[in-house]
């Protein structure tokens, strides 16, 4: 049976091959990374992507908590350790389940952001 939740990340090329991982947090989450394609994190230091869409893998960074992340919600990404934190907007995120660790908590979410 084909699982469409698993080729989210072969569909948006968000394999942990083909990323880069980065520090992240959130409304609800303090400490958090996500993976981006060398290509986003190109675009997220120039400030003239205004209308870029940003697609991400959201991990927490503890696999004990739940991703909570909702439509509206902020994100901050550090692109590197020199620079600042940079927020996004969520406008849209799917649930990521495939090798969970912890049963029942899902710690990580397809999550797709525009420049707020």
């Amino acid at each position: 049976m084909h699982d469409n939740v698993s080729s989210l990340l072969h569909m948006y090329r968000l394999q942990a091959r083909e990323t880069t991982r980065l520090q992240a947090r959130s409304n609800m989450h303090s400490a958090a990374h996500v993976r981006m394609r060398p290509e986003d994190v190109e675009a997220l230091t120039r400030q003239t992507d205004s209308l870029h869409i940003f697609i991400v893998l959201f991990s927490t960074s503890n696999t004990k908590e739940a991703v909570s992340i909702q439509a509206a919600h902020t994100v901050y990404i550090l692109p590197n350790k020199n620079s600042e934190w940079v927020p996004l907007r969520v406008v849209a995120s799917h649930a990521y389940v495939r090798g969970m660790r912890v049963s029942g908590i899902i710690h990580r979410a397809v999550v797709h952001l525009v420049r707020e």
